[in-house]
């Protein structure tokens, strides 16, 4: 009898596990692979727990409806899996819909895929949500989850959110496309979502907010997230946040693209920027990192932006019609076509304190129209290839007055303009790695606003994202260069990577470049502005065939040629 109930049960489990859905769903569904051959969904007051190692595989264009309560927690090893045969099923399916203030779920571990928000949808949110679409829900929690390769015709290609406040932990959106208007990843309206160690990448849109899209009174704290590698047609390729809040903390947003503000973007909204890195965007107009137009109250505090281009103005950073706040901040590398390879301002009333800009390509700062009541304080403006300061027809009047202009000494002793502005090489650790914390001799040392809140180690403010700790005895590495050098790399020979020592005597212009023993450029590892410092890069070869190859560094004149030895 005990050998026969069991067979019951495995007969039971198979049926279960390899069964087709349809209609309301309640109790406890898995483990197993599930097709769902129509609209499925959990009413008010039902409840419906999925074990891990479930997967739910829709045979056609159809949405699961949740009113109740949804259980889904997989685990690392054997996760919970929502998706669709693209081959068989070109229509894919509608996603998960949260609905109403009776719906609750916990997701953990689970995979979103393939889902499509479009207009064939009876009824619904038709066009928002590819992935994930909710509104008005108590209470939503993602963690461990990834919503990758949705689609959506108009808002949130990943997920779309109205009125309500999910939270993501460790959670990955990714590949998702939002196609005539925003939030490729991510759209919120009147949503406060929180998202916590989450990576956001390689999210498209056709309009606004490539990333993440901020829409109607949001408010959307991102804390330790990587932002990457989005697409937005119009603003905001990483973050776009119209007439929303903004709040970013210890991220990073890099190597995202836009016609405007190429990593992040704010209209008519407030942005709080924390111990963030804004790096390698591009804007194909205005705004290669940042771009700012009517938006106020918005504060950048301990961040990095650097090697940021704009097709037009501000590599770095636009700001127009705008209350912008830049506090110990390193501006680095930015470039722009036409003006402010690291600052723009135009219309606007921006305030910089105890912050570098320097190295740019182009002006350091560019003052457009009617900014003569921004504030430059205790800032290092230096090495930036267009000058330093530019005023829209050569006219300073547009800017605070006498700005750049070396009147006075600051507390080191350093020439400065009235403002406290220096001018001088900040000294960077190595710029070529992007380390922009300051050596032991840099002027920056002290040289911050001594009315703001003292560095840690107890010494009056730095200018700068990262202070020196004075209190450290091993930084005694200010002994720069006096000359020039290539050094051999090591190893050498080599298979497939090494490292290439260089010495920068003075501020210049350096390409450090790899070619064939035919001359033929194999590969640009540097062509930057960089301060009087040593550095090194490492060169990957991965992909070459062994041989004897060249690399040549120059700068202001000097050249230099070292053979190095691929050994397979």
């Amino acid at each position: 009898m005990k050998q026969f109930c069991a067979l019951l049960l495995t007969l039971a489990f198979i049926q279960t596990s390899f069964g087709q859905l349809s209609g309301p769903l309640s109790g406890t569904l898995g483990p197993g692979e599930f097709h769902v051959i129509d609209t499925i969904y959990v009413n008010t007051g039902d409840s419906l727990i999925l074990l891990p190692g479930t997967t739910f595989n829709f045979d056609g264009p159809y949405p699961f409806w949740i009113y109740g309560i949804l259980l889904a927690e997989g685990t690392e090893g054997d996760s919970i899996i929502f998706t669709t045969d693209t081959i068989a099923n070109p229509d894919r399916w509608r996603g998960l819909r949260f609905s109403g203030s009776y719906c609750s779920a916990r997701l953990s571990y689970c995979l979103i895929e393939k889902g499509l928000a479009t207009d064939d949808e009876p009824h619904g949110p038709k066009r928002y949500g590819g992935g994930v679409w909710c509104a008005g829900v108590s209470s939503l929690v993602f963690e461990n989850c990834v919503i990758r390769g949705n689609m959506a015709a108009s808002r949130g290609g990943g997920m779309y959110c109205y009125n309500c406040s999910p939270i993501f932990t460790n959670c990955t959106i990714s590949g998702n496309e939002a196609g005539t208007w925003c939030g490729g990843g991510v759209f919120c309206t009147e949503a406060d979502p929180t998202f916590t160690d989450c990576i956001i990448s390689g999210n498209m849109s056709g309009d606004d907010g490539g990333g993440v899209e901020l829409y109607g009174y949001s408010i959307v704290t991102l804390t330790n997230c990587e932002i990457h590698d989005n697409i937005a047609g119009g603003w905001g390729g990483g973050l776009n946040s119209a007439g929303s809040g903004l709040t970013l903390i210890n991220s990073t947003v890099h190597h995202n693209s836009a016609s405007s503000g190429g990593g992040i973007a704010g209209y008519e909204s407030w942005l709080t920027i924390t111990d963030c890195e804004i790096s390698g965007n591009t804007a194909h107009g205005y705004g290669g990192g940042v771009r700012g137009y009517d938006a106020y109250e918005s504060r950048f505090t301990n961040c990095t932006i650097d090697d940021n281009v704009a097709g037009s103005r501000g590599g770095g950073v636009y700001c127009s019609f705008s209350a912008f706040n830049f506090t110990r901040c390193t501006l680095s590398g930015n470039s722009a076509q036409e003006c402010g390879g690291g600052v723009s301002c135009e219309w606007t009333s921006a305030v910089f304190n105890s912050t570098i800009i320097a190295f740019s390509d182009g002006f350091g700062l560019y003052f457009d129209r009617n900014c003569e009541n921004s504030q430059f304080n205790y800032c290092d403006v230096f090495g930036n290839s267009g000058g330093n300061i530019a005023f829209l027809d050569d006219d300073p009047s547009h800017a605070p007055p006498n700005i750049g202009v070396l009147s006075t000494t600051n507390a080191n002793d350093d020439s400065c303009d009235q403002y406290s502005n220096i001018f001088l090489a900040p000294m960077f650790v190595d710029t070529s790695t992007g380390d922009y914390h300051l050596l032991a001799a840099s002027p920056c040392i002290d040289a911050g606003d001594p009315n703001i809140s003292y560095d840690p180690d107890g010494s009056i403010s730095d200018i700068g994202a990262f202070y020196y700790h004075q209190s450290n005895a091993e930084p005694s590495a200010a002994t720069l260069p006096t000359v020039h050098q290539l050094h051999p790399n090591w190893p050498n020979p080599f298979n497939p990577t090494t490292t290439i020592h260089y010495d920068v005597a003075q501020n210049s212009r350096v390409r450090l470049t790899i070619y064939n023993l035919l001359g033929q450029e194999i590969a640009q590892l540097i062509d930057k502005q960089l301060s009087p410092g040593s550095y090194r890069v490492t060169w990957n070869a991965t992909n070459l065939p062994s041989g004897l190859y060249l690399c040549q560094m120059e700068a202001d004149g000097f050249v230099q040629t070292r053979k190095l030895v691929l050994m397979k």
